[in-house]
This record gives structure tokens, C-alpha cells and sequence, in this order.
């Protein structure tokens, strides 16, 4: 965890974060958040660390989209979602985008080809919740339609996972490659 509850962070725990999964040999790296209007180097150096010993980095693209920013990455870029390789690859982080239960993007999600590499569902989507039995608030462990990227991001994440099941191997370019390839193709 490297936010607070608040769901607001800095990116020096985000570095530890990575720098700890490397150490215990991670094979994927989930960041679903999103915030950095700039982007931090020594982030962007943590990134690379991870990229050279094979894991493969998923993160949320945004929910800015319906707000007065806009929405298009290409313009406004976010981190993580936006850095890329130091040679404009763009498998260092695997930016991913929302759908909504029509297949289309959701009206909230980010996008742009610089930043998007793939989306998945994150309209309504139930999840686990807080659960306090005092509270009738906190009465269920697992409900909710919440939705974001950061709902979206863990589909794809879960997804490598399968793949990296089966071939332990492949590194952040053949699981990139093999997403793009078995994707549909939406507008």
C-alpha cells in the first residue's frame, strides 16, 4: 500500500514500493493510481530498475476525462500511466484505460495513444469493501459499483498473470506483444 486512505501519496513510497518488489523477485507490478501531472525521475529511474529485471508494470491511465482538463493524454500526460522506455518503448508501463458495459470507453477514463496501451472493464464493478459490523455503512465485506482505471488496471494485471502462469519467461515486451495482439480493436 502506498497511498493513504484518502487514496492521496507521494511518489517516494511508490519507489519503495517498486524497489521491494524487485527484491522479492515480483513478476508484475500493479500502480492503479494516477496524479503526477509532472514527470519525477527518480520514479521514472525505479520504473526502469523494474523494467531491467523482467517486471511488467500495469497503471491506471485516469479518470479525467468528463472533468474541464480534458481527458487526452497526449495533451495533458499523466504518470505512471505515461512514461515510457528512454527509446519511446512503450511496454515500460502498461497504461490502461476503462470500458463501460458497451465496450466503449466510459465517459471518465483517459485516453490517447501515447499513454493507453489496452482498456477493460471499469463501469460498476464490485469490489471489497470496508466491513465493520457496528456500522451499518460498513455492513458488507464485498459490493458496491465502483469505477475507475484503477478498477480497470487490475483486470489487465490479472490477465499477465495468467499469461505469466503459463510462461514464467516472457518478459515486459513479449507480454505487451501479446496483449496488443489478442485485444479487440475498439474506435
Amino acid at each position: 500500500k502506498v497511498l493513504n486512505e484518502e487514496g492521496v501519496g507521494d511518489p517516494r513510497p511508490v519507489i519503495m514500493a517498486i524497489d521491494y518488489a524487485i527484491a522479492k523477485g515480483a513478476g508484475i507490478i500493479n500502480l492503479s493510481f494516477t496524479g503526477l501531472k509532472l514527470p519525477d525521475e527518480i520514479l521514472y529511474r525505479a520504473i526502469g530498475r523494474a523494467h531491467e529485471a523482467g517486471i511488467v508494470i500495469v497503471a491506471a491511465a485516469g479518470n479525467d476525462a468528463d472533468n474541464f482538463t480534458g481527458g487526452d493524454l497526449d495533451f495533458n500526460p499523466r504518470y505512471p500511466a505515461c512514461y515510457d522506455g528512454p527509446n519511446g518503448e512503450p511496454w515500460w508501463v502498461i497504461g490502461v484505460a476503462a470500458l463501460g458495459k458497451d465496450n466503449r470507453k466510459a465517459v471518465f477514463s483517459d485516453y490517447g495513444f501515447k499513454c493507453v496501451d489496452i482498456s477493460a472493464p471499469g463501469v460498476e464493478m464490485p469490489a471489497n469493501m470496508v466491513y465493520h459490523q457496528n456500522y451499518p455503512e460498513y455492513s458488507q465485506s464485498f459490493g458496491g459499483k465502483w469505477s475507475g482505471t484503477s478498477l480497470a488496471a487490475p483486470l489487465v494485471t490479472g490477465a499477465i498473470a495468467l499469461i505469466k502462469s503459463m510462461r514464467p519467461n516472457l518478459g515486459p515486451k513479449e507480454i505487451y506483444d501479446i496483449l496488443n495482439r489478442s485485444a479487440d480493436n475498439i474506435d
